[in-house]
């Protein structure tokens, strides 16, 4: 992977040389640089907010690749300008101290700073030493915050084991959070994912709640014939987001009786719609 930092700090530059808030955040930069004390980077990025901005970022198509090209699943529409500004002057720390200051700095944050501290895990070089900080940090309930660790960051595929991973999976069902955005989610199915996502479904069935169509992304390619009263109940939903799903984790999983579970309902397998156009779709029900 190309240098996270250089990148980085290369697209903030190419940004803020173009925007009003040039001088502070290059006067601001040039102090971290030169190894200003903690203190000052505590004020230096609390005061990003009113200093830049907190419109949305705008990047260029080059900008949005190279971004890419080091943190695979960075979502443009997601950061703003200040967030950027915040991530550029962590990325600065020196890895000898980094883990206490910015520490000190999520003990502290508000969520504004929490969700820029969070999606800047990532960029420092010793990203895997904030692993145990990215995972705490799940528990919380704000769904921005959640969102900066869960969605759109190739963090916690690239650092989670399986039980963290499970529960961050799960956790993201339960707050009703888009789950096709989180990175590497086909690739880090595991058999034991799929049985808490069916556990999960029958605890949401017999509380007479629905299930997100979702969930099944997580089962595919695990669901056995002990799988078969749930696939039979969504192939039966009146849901044709849920129908599409149980197909999908039915095929994948490669039952020998899915050739007749789809035909008795009804269902084309050459028509099923991906599984981000599943979440997209879902995403969209949801919130209207």
């Amino acid at each position: 992977m190309r240098d996270k930092k250089n990148v980085l700090q290369a697209v903030a530059k190419e940004v803020f040389e173009q925007r009003t808030e040039k001088d502070w955040y290059f006067s601001k930069l040039d102090r971290l640089l030169q190894g200003a004390p903690p203190a000052q980077f505590y004020l230096t990025f609390s005061s990003a907010a009113r200093k830049t901005s907190k419109d949305p970022l705008q990047l260029t198509d080059d900008q949005v690749h190279r971004m890419q090209s080091i943190q695979p699943a960075f979502n443009l529409s997601t950061w703003t300008v200040d967030e950027l500004a915040r991530v550029s002057f962590m990325s600065i720390l020196s890895t000898d101290d980094n883990q206490t200051v910015i520490g000190k700095l999520i003990d502290a944050a508000d969520m504004r700073e929490s969700v820029a501290l969070y999606k800047g895990l990532f960029f420092l070089d010793n990203a895997e030493d904030f692993t145990l900080r990215a995972i705490d940090g799940l528990r919380t309930n704000i769904s921005h915050v959640f969102d900066a660790i869960a969605l759109d960051n190739a963090f916690p595929t690239q650092y989670f084991e399986e039980d963290p991973w499970n529960q961050m999976v799960l956790k993201a069902l339960f707050m009703q959070r888009p789950i096709y955005r989180i990175w590497g989610l086909d690739e880090r199915r595991n058999k034991t994912l799929a049985l808490i996502m069916r556990d999960y479904a029958q605890e949401r069935w017999s509380g007479h709640r629905q299930v997100s169509p979702e969930l099944w992304r997580s089962v595919a390619g695990f669901g056995d014939e002990n799988f078969l009263p749930e696939f039979d109940k969504m192939l039966k939903s009146e849901h044709e987001l849920e129908q599409f799903a149980a197909a999908k984790a039915i095929i994948e999983s490669k039952l020998p009786q899915s050739e007749s579970l789809l035909q008795a309902a009804g269902i084309n397998k050459d028509r099923l719609p991906s599984w981000d156009e599943i979440g997209r779709q879902a995403e969209i029900e949801a919130t209207t």
